[in-house]
């Protein structure tokens, strides 16, 4: 069962699934000379318990003094934060590292020979998320 506020963020999800190259990015993993290959979508879960996608990790001030880039269509939202710059309709914010409760990846297969086992959804709980960020951050800039 899931709540209201969870619903409304994966709605927003859906509502900009056409920005590909900022909310999700193919990851290949190997297991038993299986590939599996799968879009990752990222979602943020806010103490304030509001949803939203982060800012691609391609970007080089993904990560910037304990704060991440995030992006929302959510007006409601953008009003309620001072965010940096903004676009019709696609507003940006740095949000705290601390703010976060969790990070929620949504995984889903490409292709026939994909393991459904292999892309099972990820919670990045509040006390991994700064490792799990840096890490991330680390990968993309190789």
């Amino acid at each position: 069962m899931t709540s209201k506020k969870e619903e409304e963020g994966f709605e927003l999800h859906s509502f900009i699934s056409g920005f590909e190259t900022i909310n999700t990015y193919e990851k290949t993993v190997s297991e038993k000379e299986v590939d599996a290959v799968f879009d990752e979508e990222i979602f943020i879960r806010y103490l304030l318990n509001d949803y939203c996608l982060f800012y691609s990790p391609r970007y080089e001030d993904f990560i910037k003094d304990n704060s991440i880039r995030i992006l929302t269509t959510n007006s409601e939202l953008a009003h309620t934060y001072n965010f940096n710059r903004s676009e019709p309709g696609v507003y940006y914010k740095d949000i705290l590292i601390h703010e976060i409760d969790c990070i929620i990846l949504k995984r889903v297969p490409i292709g026939s020979h994909t393991q459904i086992s292999l892309c099972r959804d990820e919670i990045i709980v509040k006390d991994d998320v700064k490792d799990y960020l840096y890490g991330l951050h680390e990968e993309w800039k190789r």
